[in-house]
């Protein structure tokens, strides 16, 4: 559940959320702190500090980037391996032969090969 927590200053949000969090961590359920950017790493210090270590380890405290990468990495473009240089070649050097078949079958695969390196 997306909670969104405002107020004015010092009064008491910090230790809300993380008693929140304290309370989810017992049931065994994960949190994802979502902080600005310049404040990412004073917050985890502090989490980690006011929470200790184990229900620490149910809270993730990410920067709109963070969680981003993190989106992308578990269920976006950056979760598909990509193919090295070496593997391209590879693979791209197989491409007419495994098409050779389909389109001209009286033209030796040197020729094809030769041509498609041309193009």
């Amino acid at each position: 559940m997306l909670q969104f927590i405002y107020g004015l200053p010092r009064s008491g949000k910090t230790e809300w959320i993380f008693e929140k969090i304290k309370e989810l961590s017992l049931q065994n359920q994960k949190s994802i702190l979502i902080v600005p950017e310049q404040s990412s790493f004073e917050t985890e210090k502090r989490a980690l500090k006011t929470l200790g270590n184990n229900f620490f380890q149910n809270l993730k405290v990410l920067s709109f980037s963070r969680l981003f990468d993190e989106v992308c990495r578990n269920h976006g473009g950056l979760s598909a391996k990509m193919l090295s240089d070496t593997e391209k070649v590879i693979f791209m050097s197989k491409a007419p032969f495994s098409a050779m078949g389909h389109f001209c079958s009286s033209v030796p695969p040197r020729a094809i090969f030769a041509y498609s390196t041309v193009i």
